[in-house]
């Protein structure tokens, strides 16, 4: 049985958080779930660094509950290096939803910057640029698509298959 998530505040974000799971959110990069998956979507008025920890807790109870714990840590970072770049190119506030697949994860930030992120190879000598660099290495795909007013930025990542012949040794 899911949980059903309902309006919740979280103190240290300063502002409430809306959770949905009826209808659906106009997401064209999230795939359709006709299954029950669950999805969860936070807004955030304005993006600061001291809200990374609670999101990311977030981000960590809902893969739990989703049975995904496993990608939690590429999760994690991936929300981070979003919410970084919001704060970092887009100022004010954006988006984020998350949402289960067949196979693992979707997760997208919206926000009102219409510019499109460039995943550029690092420097050695840059002091920046490397966090969509690494997540477009660790995720299955690292998506970004103009929206009306803005755009949304987004990552899959895929539940790891089990090897061939893999047995559990006793």
């Amino acid at each position: 049985m899911r949980a059903e998530s309902t309006a919740t505040d979280v103190p240290s974000l300063g502002s409430p958080i809306r959770w949905t799971r009826e209808g659906e959110p106009s997401c064209p990069l999230r795939p359709h779930r006709s299954d029950g998956g669950g999805w969860c979507q936070l807004a955030l008025p304005v993006v600061l660094p001291e809200h990374m920890e609670p999101v990311r807790e977030i981000v960590r109870a809902h893969l739990r509950l989703w049975n995904k714990d496993e990608l939690s840590f590429v999760a994690e970072l991936g929300v981070t290096e979003l919410l970084t770049n919001v704060y970092n190119h887009a100022g004010g506030g954006c988006e984020l939803m998350m949402s289960e697949t067949a196979s693992g994860i979707f997760v997208g930030v919206t926000d009102r910057n219409a510019a499109l992120p460039v995943v550029r190879e690092p420097t050695d000598d840059g002091i920046g640029g490397r966090g969509l660099f690494l997540l477009a290495a660790m995720a299955d795909e690292l998506v970004s698509e103009s929206r009306d007013g803005g755009k949304q930025v987004g990552f899959r990542l895929g539940l790891a298959a089990p090897a061939l012949g893999a047995e559990e040794s006793t």
